[in-house]
């Protein structure tokens, strides 16, 4: 289990209060500045219907439930463990009028609005927020208004020109601190109809054999398979009647690779984020793997029960100890003795150290100018998970 962080401030003239955990793309202690100048300056009416678009732990569209008593919000993420937070938080704070979906797109939310927000994380690319934009057009009412928060030196003017593009016109609310709050209104017979694709194809040999996968804006190295997980296909150790785990699978490479190696066992294929796993499951589709699944999974809830011999992850090292050090513990404890964790990282000395604390061994299995891929062997006789930290 992650680590949780309380957050306690006044947004509006309101108090507000939030549990949030590392590795959602927000502050795991205070409310981020985009968020907060969004939430200080969006023009909400009491009985607005409301959609806070990759909400994070839900703090812009708390705030727009509370300034909307009359309304209804509808808050969206793509990120299971994001979505429990948001379910907590609305429960905190007291909110009636407040929900939160599993979801990756605009239309997911099966409605039209009075207002649409977005704070835009700058790591998922300005070709994601470009797919936002277009997509949240047909939700808004006319005479909608649509806010995007977003930095400044992060595709600020592109993206505010696409906005004016989309619905003919734009505004720029506020500026502050590195960030800009824009604004559009939907008009009717004003703007363009864009209906551009946000999608990517990848095509790779991989162990001798073809691949080709599908990914999209949003999803780690969209548009290229990243050396890390190249040079943990080289280096993966399994057996055909293994069961495996691709543990943060993105779009699938790792494990579809996995499953045709493994081709007379099971493979599972697991990620917190509803979009990557979307493209997993088609992927496992087109490359002919009838031995995997993919599921939404806050970190092992998805294959409780189930004993692998072999878990690999690419893990989302950024994201600091919060979220890798449950990984390896929940991996020990899934592990069927002498079963292996292969993991990919950049910086390997602290995940050495995490999986010899765990595991009582680690070892460098092989390195690269930029990457290493670390192991460590489930052992039969001692039981190191007890060992806290």
């Amino acid at each position: 289990m992650n680590r949780a962080y309380q957050i306690s401030d006044f947004l509006r003239g309101q108090q507000f209060n939030f549990t949030t955990e590392g590795g959602l793309s927000l502050p795991k202690n205070q409310i981020e500045w985009g968020v907060r100048l969004l939430a200080e300056t969006m023009e909400i009416k009491e009985d607005d219907s409301i959609l806070d678009l990759n909400c994070g732990y839900g703090a812009l569209g708390i705030v727009a439930a509370a300034a909307a008593p009359r309304g209804n919000v509808k808050l969206t993420t793509p990120d299971i463990r994001a979505l429990q937070l948001v379910q907590e938080n609305i429960k905190r704070n007291r909110l009636l009028n407040a929900e939160v979906l599993l979801a990756d797109e605009p239309g997911d939310a099966d409605e039209v609005f009075d207002v649409i927000l977005m704070w835009h994380a700058a790591h998922l690319g300005k070709d994601f927020c470009f797919e936002m934009i277009q997509k949240s057009k047909s939700c808004l009412k006319m005479g909608g208004a649509f806010y995007l928060a977003i930095k400044t030196r992060k595709g600020a003017k592109s993206v505010a020109r696409f906005m004016e593009r989309l619905y003919g016109n734009v505004e720029t609310v506020k500026i502050s601190k590195g960030y800009r709050i824009l604004s559009s209104i939907r008009e009717a017979g004003i703007g363009e109809e864009v209906n551009e694709s946000y999608e990517y194809q990848i095509t790779a040999k991989l162990l001798r054999r073809n691949y080709t996968f599908q990914t999209r804006p949003g999803i780690f190295s969209r548009k290229e398979i990243d050396a890390g997980t190249l040079l943990l296909i080289e280096t993966m150790n399994i057996r055909e009647a293994d069961t495996v785990l691709d543990l943060g699978c993105g779009y699938g490479p790792l494990g579809i690779v996995a499953a045709h190696i493994a081709h007379k066992g099971n493979v599972y294929l697991v990620d917190t984020n509803i979009r990557a796993i979307r493209c997993a499951r088609y992927n496992i589709s087109a490359n002919g793997c009838y031995n995997a699944q993919a599921d939404v999974s806050d970190g092992f809830s998805a294959v409780n029960g189930i004993d692998f011999d072999v878990i690999f992850s690419n893990p989302p090292t950024h994201s600091g100890k919060d979220v890798i050090l449950p990984f390896i513990r929940g991996s020990y404890r899934q592990l069927k003795s002498n079963g292996r964790i292969f993991l990919v990282v950049a910086k390997p000395q602290v995940y050495l150290n995490m999986l010899q604390q765990t595991f009582g061994n680690a070892e460098i299995i092989r390195q690269s100018e930029r990457h290493t891929v670390l192991a460590a062997t489930k052992s039969k006789r001692i039981n190191y998970i007890q060992r806290e930290t």
